[in-house]
């Protein structure tokens, strides 16, 4: 009677471990599904958009956001996904490759006898890129505190073109880019707007990088 009772009691324990052991597996799954879909948040961020689009255009920043969804996609997929020739794709992809904003995996066909490549958006170097560009900024902008103190400078509301008063003065106060009138900043205020936005990039880096 013991025996057949300590029998009944080692399978019910063991039919408990693999209940909590298949929640814990399902639990990981949501977790993974939920970090996949919330990184196409990193677009919302102005500097990491801008980035995406001067290099691939509007139509490649639908492929981005495909790739930070599903994590890795092989091209014909991603064709398929974006309703396009599987060459277009490859096009928009090797832009995002010269800069490093993407990297490949690939695996032969065995049926086919030809390769596969698989891509994903390189995290760590998207989020290196735009900081290193606002560190830059903000570089340039504590040596002119430290040379003239905190004046104003004149910066352009479209394209960011910025100028001293001298400069701006000879451009009418006029963006000669976008031919935008430009707005007077304080450069103190300029460094604590640039702070903010690195601080942004830096929490979105701790998320998905």
């Amino acid at each position: 009677m013991r025996s057949r009772r300590k029998k009944s009691k080692s399978k019910k324990a063991k039919k408990k471990k693999k209940k909590g052991k298949k929640k814990e597996k399902k639990k990981k799954k949501v977790k993974k599904r939920v970090r996949r879909k919330k990184a196409t948040e990193i677009l919302k961020n102005e500097d990491i958009y801008s980035l995406f689009r001067k290099i691939v255009g509007l139509e490649g920043i639908k492929l981005v956001e495909i790739l930070l969804e599903k994590r890795i996609v092989d091209e014909f997929k991603l064709a398929e996904l974006m309703e396009k020739e599987v060459n277009d794709v490859r096009s928009l992809l090797y832009k995002l490759y010269m800069h490093k904003l993407v990297s490949f995996s690939r695996k032969r066909d065995r049926k086919r006898g030809w390769w596969i490549y698989s891509w994903w958006v390189d995290l760590p170097r998207v989020f290196y890129l735009v900081k290193k560009e606002k560190l830059r900024r903000l570089e340039l902008i504590e040596e002119r505190i430290k040379k003239n103190g905190s004046v104003e400078i004149f910066e352009c509301p479209r394209c960011e073109l910025k100028m001293l008063y001298e400069k701006a003065l000879e451009n009418m106060f006029t963006c000669p880019n976008c031919g935008v009138p430009l707005k007077a900043v304080n450069l103190e205020i300029l460094r604590d707007r640039l702070k903010r936005e690195i601080a942004k990039i830096e929490e979105l880096e701790r998320k998905y990088a």
